[in-house]
């Protein structure tokens, strides 16, 4: 079995090849500028590694947001050509914050910067989400850690010194996206109308 797991909403483009079980290739820049224009020759080369064409991935897990907006459609746009050129293709989808959140145990509360002083965040429970997904602001952030004070937070690695600086009173955790990915692969959901899936573009309360 030939499985590629794609992220490119959270930063950049991160890409990892698995036959079978076994890590066959994985690819992480956070160059969000060159991941359009990276994804298909990383792709390429992965199936290189394996000893495979291009043709023949069986399965592709791509997540869908939240992050950023063109990001998001980066990866989902991939793997929709891929399903109308190989319809035997399986199509799994999960948010960035899901498979991130399968990297800590216990409650967790996983941001990713959305900028101007905003995140998109997840709130989970050993990888159960605690609320739905959303863009919350620092206040509302700031306010929903004096009330859950025993959670820790997750970042990507590009956002953990800031993370510490804004969030003094709470554990930081530093996650990589390709080990969220291999991981979180379990929460990733089967597709059965891959062509229409959208990103998962968040809004704040005031948006």
């Amino acid at each position: 079995m030939n499985r590629i797991l794609i992220d490119t909403s959270t930063k950049g483009l991160t890409l990892v090849l698995l036959k079978d079980e076994e890590i066959i290739y994985s690819f992480h820049d956070e160059e969000f500028r060159n991941a359009s224009e990276n994804i298909i020759p990383k792709m390429i080369e992965g199936a290189s590694k394996a000893n495979i064409e291009f043709k023949d991935f069986d399965e592709i897990y791509v997540t869908d947001g939240p992050g950023s907006y063109t990001g998001e459609r980066i990866g989902l746009t991939v793997a929709k050509t891929y399903a109308v050129l190989n319809s035997n293709v399986k199509i799994y989808i999960s948010s960035s914050l899901k498979a991130m959140s399968s990297l800590i145990e216990g409650k967790s509360l996983l941001l990713l910067d959305a900028r101007n002083s905003a995140y998109f965040a997840g709130a989970y429970f050993n990888s159960k989400p605690l609320f739905d997904e959303k863009r919350m602001e620092q206040e509302e952030v700031d306010n929903y850690l004096k009330e859950n004070k025993e959670l820790v937070i997750g970042v990507l690695p590009y956002f953990e010194q800031e993370a510490k600086s804004r969030f003094k009173d709470n554990k930081i955790v530093s996650i990589s996206m390709d080990e969220a990915l291999i991981k979180g692969r379990k929460y990733f959901e089967l597709s059965e109308l891959p062509l229409t899936l959208k990103a998962r573009y968040l809004r704040g309360n005031n948006d």
